[in-house]
């Protein structure tokens, strides 16, 4: 979610998308405020699951410190800021109860996309399983 950002605003727009008739019509959207995700799954017609994407603390750091190009103790203070801004630690057990699937980002490129198609031909199929990947 971007400072600033209107949550109205945002779903007065999901609202106006196009009837899901297709089913592999797909609405993604990236959330940090289950709040908004919630309400989107609501806002929209068709089928939609929440998906919550993590990897622990120390992937995290050496993720944007590769990509930053910045010090592990930038990248970490970064983190920690934008986590205490984004209110992460408390929507933790909200997301826990929302999310249709738990996607665990903490191997290589290749593990990640291997869980995302998981779950996008769950999506696809009309599984709609709570199983957490």
């Amino acid at each position: 979610m971007r400072e600033g950002f209107d949550h109205r605003e945002f779903l007065d727009l999901v609202r106006e998308l196009p009837e899901p008739g297709d089913p592999r019509t797909l609405l993604i959207e990236s959330f940090i405020d289950a709040e908004l995700a919630e309400a989107t799954k609501r806002a929209w017609t068709g089928p939609a699951r929440i998906v919550f994407i993590t990897a622990t603390h120390a992937n995290r750091i050496a993720r944007l410190t590769a990509a930053a190009g910045i010090s592990p103790d930038e990248a970490a203070a970064t983190i920690a800021q934008k986590d205490a801004r984004k209110r992460v630690a408390e929507q933790w057990p909200r997301w826990r109860s929302i999310t249709n699937d738990w996607i665990d980002n903490d191997g290589d490129y290749a593990a990640f996309i291997a869980r995302l198609d998981a779950v996008m031909t769950r999506a696809t199929s009309g599984t709609n399983t709570e199983e957490m990947t």
